[in-house]
């Protein structure tokens, strides 16, 4: 049985903040983590 792995997320000030327009650096750290992690 092959295993699957998915990421959800969006962009309503969770990833993209509304204030600065930019991704907060824990987001893409965190985002990082997971690719490295080989889970997606």
């Amino acid at each position: 049985m092959t295993q699957r792995y998915a990421l959800f997320f969006d962009i309503d000030g969770t990833l993209v903040s509304f204030q600065t327009h930019e991704i907060p650096a824990s987001t893409i750290l965190a985002l990082t983590q997971d690719q490295q992690s080989g889970r997606y």
